[in-house]
């Protein structure tokens, strides 16, 4: 397919050259294809941005949330007060780093379980954390004598299940 004009997750017009728009390694949330014309395109867009703008800068948590599932404005999610917020950006595996010292618990396991940090996290304080860290099949040898058993456990049925 030839290159279209497309809207990404963050309200930008780029050019889509996906083989199927909105699939596979597509990551825009608007297409202009088949009869839409510029004029009604840019409509779309604006719509869209007006709409993600408002939700961004909403007193409603909620709304920041589908923000941030959605990839829009990460740069300025990533220091929202709200822990589900920055979860749902950890989600999107943007700035792992930083959201790997983040104070709450939920946010740092939203980061190991996209297979980020894992060294740092690996010696997190919160069992949670650690049993996500496990999951991702990393460190098992040290996470089989943890002293949380639910840590402890899951690491060493991992373990065995792969013959180690």
């Amino acid at each position: 397919m030839a290159k279209v004009r497309a809207l990404n997750r963050n309200g930008e017009i780029t050019w889509c050259t996906a083989k199927t728009p909105g699939h596979g390694n597509c990551n825009h949330v608007l297409h202009q294809t088949g009869d839409i014309t510029e004029k009604k395109f840019q409509k779309q867009v604006d719509r869209y941005n007006e709409t993600m703008t408002k939700k961004l800068y909403s007193d409603c948590e909620y709304d920041r949330v589908e923000c941030a599932e959605s990839g829009y404005s990460l740069e300025i999610l990533v220091d929202d007060k709200s822990p589900e917020v920055r979860a749902a950006v950890a989600r999107n595996g943007y700035q792992p780093d930083k959201l790997a010292d983040d104070p709450d618990e939920t946010v740092r396991v939203m980061v190991a379980m996209q297979g980020k940090c894992l060294p740092k996290l690996i010696h997190d304080p919160s069992a949670l954390v650690r049993r996500a860290v496990a999951k991702q099949d990393y460190g098992l040898e040290i996470l089989k004598d943890d002293p949380s058993s639910i840590v402890k456990s899951y690491a060493r049925k991992r373990l065995e299940e792969q013959g180690l």
